[in-house]
């Protein structure tokens, strides 16, 4: 995984703007100074394990320890930026209450319009409360399978 990091690093041009560093994340307060950042973001598994295979669930880390660890790097107004799926949200809310983190911005992404959620984005902020706000839902794909304009526009903003 850190080798594809390095790799995406190079291809969008990012080095020299991006610092990588190899650290276990249950351990980050070995790595990282605390209360230092103003954003952080965390790609935690997807599923527990459970006995299944995949690159996408819980092996020695559980999505509470991806929580913690960006909360432990946040500064107070800090925001920890997730991707989650949506039957999880809950799950995080409450791991992130857990440590002064409060969800502040959700948006829901739908794989066309007429199937249900699956994954979320959330932002948390750290040591200020306040509402909860819903941004609109992002649709990936239209009827067809091809990205919406919605989609098309964010990715190549990216690739360009």
């Amino acid at each position: 995984m850190l080798e594809l990091l390095v790799k995406n690093i190079e291809l969008n041009g990012l080095e020299g703007l991006v610092d990588v560093v190899e650290c276990d994340i249950r351990k980050v307060d070995e790595c990282l100074g605390g209360g230092k950042y103003d954003l952080a973001m965390v790609n935690p598994p997807f599923f527990k394990d459970e006995g299944g295979e995949g690159i996408h669930r819980e092996g020695d880390t559980e999505l509470a320890d991806f929580i913690r660890a960006g909360a432990f790097l946040l500064k107070d107004g800090g925001r920890l930026s997730t991707m989650i799926p949506s039957f999880r949200l809950m799950e995080a809310a409450k791991a992130g209450g857990k440590h002064n983190l409060h969800p502040r911005l959700l948006t829901a992404l739908f794989p066309k319009i007429d199937k249900p959620s699956r994954i979320c984005f959330l932002t948390f902020v750290k040591n200020v409360n306040g509402p909860l706000h819903f941004n609109k839902p992002l649709i990936v794909n239209n009827p067809d399978g091809s990205y919406t304009q919605e989609v098309s526009t964010v990715l190549e903003g990216f690739l360009s």
